[in-house]
């Protein structure tokens, strides 16, 4: 597991679309599949005081995680956000391991609740 990088865009681009259509929701509205920050993540998060992470499998990007406070309202309640992976690397318990660190980043950036969806969001 570590910090994506600007060569990880595409390869988790890519991931996140494949993992869309596979489960059907590539022709619902409002989901992050057709947001065109997709396609550069490492200045998305980094830019909005996020933090994501990809983890590797033989050198290749096989999934993410990532968390980003949410609002300046409340900025001790981060969304944790973008958990996918390749079908091939699901049921190892990485999706479990990449959460917990998630959650162990959060808190010692000062995070005292995580959450998948913010309040009044």
């Amino acid at each position: 597991m570590r910090p994506i990088a600007a060569r990880d865009d595409a390869a988790m681009a890519a991931i996140v679309r494949d993992v869309f259509r596979e489960y059907g929701m590539d022709k619902m509205e409002g989901v992050s599949l057709h947001d065109p920050d997709l396609d550069r993540l490492t200045g998305l998060y980094r830019d909005n005081g996020g933090h994501y992470w990809v983890l590797e499998r033989d050198g290749q990007v096989v999934g993410a995680s990532a968390w980003r406070r949410w609002r300046a309202k409340s900025p001790a309640i981060a969304e944790l956000q973008k958990l996918f992976f390749k079908p091939g690397a699901r049921g190892l318990g990485m999706a479990r391991y990449m959460v917990v660190q998630a959650l162990k980043a959060a808190r010692a950036a000062g995070i005292a609740t995580a959450t998948r969806k913010p309040p009044n969001s």
